[in-house]
């Protein structure tokens, strides 16, 4: 579908009860582009990456405000700590991502300008407070569904 021009992104769209991990997903997907068409086809590490950031943005229609670092962009960033011992010297950067990058690897999160994870911890919210308000919702539906426990 690359080849003849349709226009992609790699997304997650289901993150309640699988794990939201781009890294994976990238992964995955060089590794099955890899085992059915070998090098015919490749997709390069960059460009999975591009499918993950500016492709993505542009399918959603936010290709003018975000997806890559571009003078008028909001400044969104995720910082990776590429001292950690999985990324640890790092070679090609793509490589790193697609290939080696894990959500522990984050360090810092910029969103709009705004950092919100800084040291691999949230800096915008509380964490214990949202997990504990999403565990009252979920205990509030599941009584009054009457769902088993």
């Amino acid at each position: 579908m690359i080849e003849a021009g349709v226009k992609m992104s790699l997304s997650i769209d289901h993150t309640t009860t699988y794990d939201c991990n781009f890294f994976m997903s990238m992964r995955a997907l060089h590794t099955v582009n890899l085992h059915r068409f070998g090098n015919k086809n490749k997709i390069t590490m960059k460009r999975l990456v591009q499918l993950a950031t500016i492709d993505g943005a542009r399918d959603l229609g936010f290709g003018d405000k975000i997806g890559s670092l571009t003078p008028g962009k909001r400044a969104d960033l995720i910082l990776i700590r590429i001292t950690d011992s999985n990324l640890a010297p790092v070679g090609e950067p793509y490589n790193a991502l697609v290939q080696l990058a894990q959500p522990e690897n984050v360090d810092t999160i910029v969103v709009d300008g705004r950092i919100l994870r800084r040291n691999n911890k949230f800096t915008a919210l509380d964490q214990e407070k949202v997990i504990r308000e999403a565990s009252d919702a979920v205990a509030g539906l599941r009584a009054r569904a009457k769902w088993p426990s």
